[in-house]
């Protein structure tokens, strides 16, 4: 059972932020966001070692903010 709550625990808060009033969502309804948020955090990771890892280079790079820069990076995945 633990393996599938693991597995449910990221669908489960992304549909809470998606729509909060409690609807039920479906594997197909969370897919998009969640491989967008995966792309997004690739993107970053890789950007980020190809400029040698100094945040401001980084953030220019991907057009973003510092701080939006910090949070892709800090942030994991299973939220």
């Amino acid at each position: 059972m633990h393996d599938s709550y693991r597995d449910a625990a990221p669908a489960l808060r992304a549909g809470s932020r998606l729509e909060p009033v409690g609807r039920v969502f479906t594997v197909t309804d969370l897919r998009v966001p969640q491989l967008a948020a995966s792309v997004v955090r690739r993107e970053t990771l890789i950007t980020w070692a190809e400029c040698g890892y100094p945040f401001v280079r980084t953030a220019e790079r991907l057009v973003v903010h510092r701080d939006t820069l910090l949070h892709r990076l800090t942030t994991t995945g299973d939220r």
